[in-house]
């Protein structure tokens, strides 16, 4: 495993808690509700919190975009045939 790839550690915050930027936060958001990434192990509970509306936000947004898709896929298909 890579060092880019491995669990965060506190040895990767040697200023004491993690800090991570809004975007940074966004796209553990993004691979976390894929299924790309696992939780962190190490997060501050604010950090926690607003992760968790994150990730929520973007498994809804997977799931309308499928729904979405779905449905453009069967009106495409009623109307060619």
């Amino acid at each position: 495993m890579s060092n880019s790839q491995r669990p965060l550690s506190s040895e990767d915050f040697p200023n004491g808690e993690p800090t991570f930027p809004p975007e940074a936060l966004s796209n553990c958001a993004r691979l976390i509700a894929s299924g790309e990434m696992e939780w962190p192990a190490i997060l501050t509970a604010e950090q926690a919190g607003e992760l968790e509306v994150l990730v929520r936000r973007a498994r809804r947004l997977r799931l309308v975009k499928l729904i979405a898709s779905c449905i453009a896929a069967d009106i495409a298909k009623d109307t060619r045939g």
